[in-house]
C-alpha cells in the first residue's frame, strides 16, 4: 500500500474539519482565497508583499463576518402627496420617505427600482414649442444620487432612469423605464426624501408640470368677493384657485374641448372661518371621497385675474359656512407611480450557503 496520503480538501492544514466552522458563515470561494493568501513560506516574499497580504486577509475577515441581507420597501410616490417645495413649474417633485417609513430613513440604501405608471398630458412652456412627448419618452433624474449612478449624456449632463411613452391620450401618458432598476456602486448612508426631475430630449430640458392639488378659497350664495363673483347659483359652490400658486388657466381646465359631465376633482380638506375641520352635515359632501366636477369657469381676466369655478355637488349651498378654505386635488393631474427600494440589512434574509457533503 501506498504510503502517501490523500488529502482531503475539506480538511484544514492541521487535519481538523473545516467544512462545519468554516461555512457556516462563509462560501468555500472565499474560504479557498484565504488559504492561498496565508499558505506559503513567509521567506519567499517582501516585506511589503507580507504587508499587503495582512490586510487582504483582515478585509477579507472583516467583510465574511458580517452577513448582509437585502429589505425591500415600496413607495407610492402619489403627486398628491408631494412635499411643499416641490418645483412644478420647473419638473422637480419632491416626496419625504421618511414621513411614509413612519419617520424612519432608510438606511445603506443599495438600489432603486421604478416602475410603470401614468403621466398628465404637459402642455409647453409657449404654443411655438414642439409637443413635451414628440420624442416619446422622458428622463428622470434623482437628485439624492450622484452622476456615477446613472446615465451620461454627451454634453455632460445625466439622468437615472430613461422612460417610454405610449398610449397618449388627451389628458395622459403611460410610460415604461427601458431599465427599472438602479443599483448603486456603493449604498448611500440615508436616504429621507427623494426628489425627481422630469425633462425631455433632446436637450435633456426640465419640462413644467401642471400641480395636481391647489389651495382654493370656498364661496356661497349670499358671500361673493365684492364686484367679482359671477351670478350664482343657489345649487352650486364657487371656488377660487388661490393665484399664488403659479396657476395657469390650462392647469385646470382639460386639453381640448370640454366633455360632460365637467373635470372631475376632490376637496383633500376644507375648514370654516373658524379654523375648525367641516363637520356640519350639510357640509360634509365637500369632502366625499367620491369627488364633485367643476361645471364652468370664468374668464380671469374678467374677473381680474382670479380664477373661479362652479362646483356640483348636488345641495344647498345656502345653508353652508361662509369664508371657508380648503385644498382641492384635480384628477387630471395627478400622477402616482411605484418605487421599490432596497436597503442593505444585517441578517435580514442572510442565507448561510450550502454545506458540503462529508
Amino acid at each position: 500500500m501506498s504510503s502517501r496520503r490523500s488529502k482531503n480538501p475539506y480538511m484544514g492544514s492541521h487535519g481538523q474539519q473545516i467544512y462545519d466552522s468554516e461555512f457556516n458563515s462563509k462560501d468555500y470561494r472565499q474560504f479557498a482565497t484565504r488559504q492561498l493568501l496565508t499558505g506559503g513560506d513567509e521567506s519567499q516574499y517582501s516585506a511589503s508583499q507580507i504587508q499587503t497580504r495582512n490586510q487582504m486577509i483582515s478585509t477579507t475577515q472583516n467583510i465574511e463576518t458580517v452577513n448582509k441581507g437585502i429589505r425591500n420597501t415600496g413607495f407610492t410616490l402619489d403627486s398628491s402627496y408631494a412635499n411643499i417645495e416641490s418645483n412644478f413649474e420647473n419638473g422637480e417633485i419632491t416626496w419625504s420617505l421618511a414621513a411614509a417609513n413612519s419617520n424612519n430613513s432608510l438606511i445603506s440604501v443599495i438600489a432603486i427600482k421604478m416602475l410603470d405608471g401614468w403621466f398628465p398630458r404637459c402642455l409647453n412652456f409657449t404654443p411655438q414649442e414642439t409637443d413635451t412627448f414628440f420624442f416619446r419618452e422622458m428622463q428622470v433624474r434623482v437628485a439624492e444620487l450622484s452622476n456615477n449612478h446613472g446615465f451620461r449624456r454627451f454634453d455632460s449632463s445625466s439622468y437615472h432612469f430613461s422612460l417610454n411613452i405610449d398610449q397618449l391620450t388627451s389628458q395622459a401618458v403611460r410610460f415604461y423605464p427601458k431599465q427599472d432598476i438602479i443599483i448603486f456602486q456603493s449604498p448611500l448612508n440615508s436616504l429621507d426624501k427623494i426628489t425627481l426631475s422630469f425633462s425631455k430630449p433632446p436637450l435633456n430640458k426640465n419640462f413644467r408640470i401642471p400641480r395636481t392639488r391647489y389651495n382654493v378659497r370656498i364661496y356661497t350664495v349670499g358671500f361673493p368677493p365684492t364686484g367679482l363673483h359671477p351670478v350664482t347659483n343657489p345649487a352650486l359652490i364657487y371656488i377660487e384657485v388661490l393665484s399664488n400658486q403659479g396657476v395657469l388657466e390650462s392647469d385646470i381646465l382639460p386639453i381640448g374641448p370640454a366633455t360632460p359631465p365637467g373635470i372631475a376633482i376632490f376637496f383633500a380638506s376644507a375648514t370654516n372661518s373658524s379654523g375648525g375641520n367641516i363637520n356640519k352635515q350639510n357640509e360634509q359632501p365637500l369632502t366625499d371621497p367620491n369627488g364633485c366636477y367643476l361645471l364652468e369657469s370664468f374668464d380671469p381676466a374678467l374677473y381680474g385675474g382670479r380664477y373661479f369655478y362652479s362646483v356640483d355637488e348636488n345641495f344647498s349651498a345656502s345653508s353652508m359656512s361662509n369664508d371657508m378654505t380648503g385644498s382641492i386635488i384635480v384628477g387630471k393631474n395627478r400622477f402616482a407611480f411605484d418605487v421599490i427600494i432596497s436597503e442593505l440589512s444585517n441578517l435580514a434574509n442572510y442565507l448561510n450557503p450550502v454545506m458540503p457533503l462529508q
